[in-house]
């Protein structure tokens, strides 16, 4: 396991240790910085990682069944502890490139400086809701030796992008002369190619540096190029990007996009004009799911932390509260800011549809014409509704019906409970 932290990320990188002791990791942890981690820093991460830790939340107690008798080792130090290295690659960089690596470039360093050959990449927001073995198991990264995560199918960019991408792919003269392989519709049929803003949630990405070396190399090349690296935000689209410059196609995108992950919005708190309840299901939720296309079911992991509203700090909690539009079961400020900062409580996922053209499905029955909406007003503008299908009749006097079902999964009490108490151990409830 390899992630890159400044000092801002300790506290999300010390509830993420708490997580992996809960999900009783045994794979080793090496956090990758650039000589911007302090040795208080460091000590909180190894504390997390390696205090004793025996009393649990209330939660455990309905998945304890889950687990063997190692689980719990009250002879050690209750819930497993973890191996935590750290690597400064600041001296490993020239003095004369040490200020190109800044942001989102101190991630590309982390899949240099590692000493894994196999390693998954993550963000120190990112939860895993399955054990990091189970990610070395899935059958793409078997395959390839990569796996990589759609984002939400949000937002437009120019066409042109991506026939600038192509352009900076292999030509035919360089698959003559040097044996590069051309890209191939594998890569340009991919929805950044018909102008979908974000293709690629980094938060967690897995490689096989044996296999892919080349590539990593060529992802932090593309990084230094401006007409490239200001086309995408941060390193969101890079690491698959540069696969597919250097001639590498062997990589493996799992086929769902992002899910939004949460509870459904009760039906009747959006109806349609005439009083009648949509046909779409809707989930509001800042944070973006990852469900697994082996089976369309499993949660895999998901972003921006297990607190509801990962921005619950910055929160205007009075004007949240008069706005009255969504989370209407909250009714005053007190309310939201206690819901904000509570684990995420997750019944429900729904990968929304997609048109095939990125383009709305426009209907007379109030039906979404596209599967995410951007609710501004809330969580200081993060939080996102997706929607089970878009589209519907087109007009009443004719049968025309332009309906686009999504997915939209159902967990179980067992899961629900395991979510549970995965995020009371994140957030800290006892």
């Amino acid at each position: 396991i390899v992630l890159s932290i400044a000092n801002k990320h300790v506290e999300y990188t010390v509830q993420l240790i708490h997580l992996l002791r809960a999900l009783d990791n045994r794979l080793p942890i090496q956090i990758v910085y650039y000589d911007d981690v302090s040795e208080e820093s460091k000590m909180k991460i190894v504390t997390a990682a390696q205090e004793e830790y025996k009393t649990l939340p209330e939660s455990f107690q309905k998945v304890s069944h889950f687990f063997d008798s190692s689980y719990l080792d009250k002879s050690r130090k209750g819930l497993r502890p973890q191996e935590v290295w750290f690597v400064n690659a600041y001296n490993a960089i020239h003095k004369s490139f040490r200020g190109k690596f800044s942001r989102f470039g101190n991630k590309l360093l982390a899949t240099f400086f590692n000493s894994f050959e196999e390693f998954m990449l993550i963000d120190a927001d990112t939860v895993m809701m399955q054990p990091p073995e189970f990610f070395f198991n899935l059958e793409g990264y078997k395959k390839t030796g990569s796996y990589f995560f759609k984002d939400r199918s949000v937002q437009r960019r120019s066409i042109n992008d991506g026939l600038y991408m192509e352009k900076m792919a292999p030509a035919t003269i360089d698959s003559v002369m040097f044996d590069i392989p051309i890209m191939t519709n594998y890569t340009k049929n991919r929805e950044f190619f018909k102008g979908l803003q974000h293709y690629m949630e980094s938060g967690l990405v897995m490689l096989n540096k044996n296999i892919h070396l080349n590539s990593i190399l060529m992802i932090s090349q593309i990084n230094f190029l401006r007409p490239i690296a200001g086309k995408v935000y941060g390193d969101k689209e890079l690491f698959w990007l540069g696969f597919a410059i250097n001639g590498d196609e062997n990589y493996f995108f799992d086929s769902n996009f992002a899910a939004a992950i949460g509870q459904l919005t009760p039906p009747d708190d959006r109806l349609r004009d005439d009083g009648t309840r949509h046909h779409s299901q809707e989930i509001c939720s800042p944070h973006p799911g990852h469900v697994s296309a082996e089976d369309n079911h499993t949660l895999l992991w998901i972003n921006s932390g297990f607190r509801f509203c990962h921005q619950a700090d910055e929160v205007n909690y009075e004007e949240e509260a008069d706005k009255k539009t969504r989370l209407k079961f909250l009714t005053n400020a007190q309310a939201f800011r206690n819901y904000y900062y509570e684990p995420l409580r997750i019944s429900h996922a729904i990968v929304p549809p997609l048109d095939e053209k990125l383009q709305a499905r426009k209907n007379y029955r109030q039906e979404p014409e596209r599967g995410w909406y951007w609710e501004k007003e809330y969580c200081r503008r993060y939080m996102w509704c997706a929607y089970s299908s878009i589209g519907g009749k087109q007009k009443e006097s004719i049968k025309k019906d332009n309906t686009l079902e999504g997915l939209l999964i159902s967990y179980s009490d067992n899961e629900v409970a395991m979510f549970n108490y995965l995020g009371d151990v994140w957030v800290g409830i006892e």
